[in-house]
């Protein structure tokens, strides 16, 4: 999975905006693209009526919209994201195996870690108000948590490093407005 690809499918001209990573996006491609590279993010404030909506609308894939739609009724993400992926050829038949194979082995993780790697993400993609949120949800489940002592170290030594850099850069500019409240 190197190189370009081509957009097979429309582009919109109004796109569907990802909050967690505070990115847009314009095509099916690229959704799948977000899909693929970062699964940890894959829930309900992506995988949603809205986006069912704006691949009917934007995109003009009705038919896709309403068996996303349906999939979202049985409320089951594996049936949600292979028609999208289907859609555009964006994997090959292999290449989709594996992601389905990594995206079930997720799902069986337990929470704090699915939170967890979350959470790296977001602080990967500058998100850190966000992620200090999911680290936050982690450790006041920490009485309640299966876990280990080690991860709750590592939790809270990422919680402490996004912090720090959220802290520097208020410093600099008011970037993280929740550590003032």
């Amino acid at each position: 999975m190197s190189g370009y690809y081509l957009c097979r499918t429309e582009c919109a001209v109004r796109p569907f905006y990802i909050e967690s990573i505070g990115r847009n996006i314009y095509s099916l491609e690229e959704l799948c693209y977000y899909f693929s590279h970062y699964v940890y993010l894959i829930d309900e404030s992506v995988v949603n009526v809205t986006l069912c909506r704006w691949i009917g609308t934007e995109l003009g894939l009705v038919k896709l919209q309403n068996r996303l739609l349906r999939a979202l009724e049985r409320e089951t993400y594996t049936e949600f994201l292979s028609p999208i992926f289907q859609e555009c050829g964006y994997l090959d038949k292999q290449e989709f195996r594996l992601f389905q194979e990594q995206f079930t082995e997720i799902l069986t993780e337990p929470e704090e870690v699915r939170r967890k790697m979350k959470a790296d993400y977001l602080v990967e993609f500058g998100r850190y108000v966000i992620a200090l949120r999911e680290y936050e949800k982690i450790t006041q489940q920490q009485k309640n948590g299966k876990m280990g002592m080690q991860f709750y170290a590592a939790v809270l030594e990422n919680m402490a490093a996004a912090m720090h850099i959220c802290l520097s850069l208020k410093k600099r500019r008011t970037a993280c407005g929740i550590l003032t409240k």
